[in-house]
């Protein structure tokens, strides 16, 4: 992970400012997602989150994801969360769940995705050790991240666009089918409960 989080620093000093965010589950998540955005406010925030989604360990990542839900959905901003995503991700659920709250492009480039049966770039995970791949993020090999992010995308798209065409050609594909099978994290379940609690925690900050 980078050695300055920048104005985002406060957030990592303790494991629960960030742990939390995995699954806004608990009390301290409505905290946490709170003081993301007061960290929003600052004048660097906007160039802090862009080296957070350089690295690409998960714990920088989901930081940076929830900080875009506080700041202007920018071209430059989702390009660098979808670049991110096509790296392969830990926490590729809430980066899909935030391009899909932020995005006004999400359907084109989920299909795009999909239809490709979401190639994953493992250019910078393959320059680590194997010990620092595991840490930044887990055990998964390519077949697997690329299964992540196809039920994440998948799932959102049926969310919003559940009579596409495109979609239920995609859905229904052998190829598409073949590579869900091999996700190993649930993780339809788990992008449907973050897309409900990160709803949740940022109508709770609104009231």
């Amino acid at each position: 992970m980078p050695n300055d989080f920048g104005v985002f620093a406060p957030i990592f000093e303790s494991p629960h400012g960030y742990l939390v965010l995995l699954n806004l589950a608990t009390e301290d998540s409505v905290a946490s997602v709170s003081a993301i955005r007061d960290c929003c406010s600052k004048p660097s925030a906007v160039s802090d989150v862009r080296l957070l989604l350089e690295d690409s360990n998960w714990r920088p990542t989901l930081v940076a994801c929830v900080s875009a839900l506080f700041m202007d959905p920018t071209p430059e901003m989702t390009k660098l969360l979808w670049g991110r995503l096509d790296q392969g991700s830990w926490v590729t659920p809430q980066i899909a769940v935030v391009l899909f709250m932020i995005d006004p492009e999400f359907e084109t480039q989920a299909r795009q995705r999909l239809e490709n049966h979401c190639p994953i770039d493992s250019t910078k995970l393959l320059a680590m050790t194997m010990h620092e791949r595991h840490s930044a993020e887990g055990p998964a090999g390519g077949h697997a991240r690329s299964a992540k992010t196809a039920a994440s995308l998948s799932w959102l798209s049926s969310l919003k666009y559940p009579n596409s065409a495109w979609l239920q050609a995609v859905q229904l594909s052998t190829e598409h089918q073949a590579l869900k099978s091999e996700d190993i994290d649930s993780t339809e379940a788990i992008t449907e409960k973050w897309h409900h609690r990160i709803a949740e925690v940022l109508k709770r900050l609104n009231h």
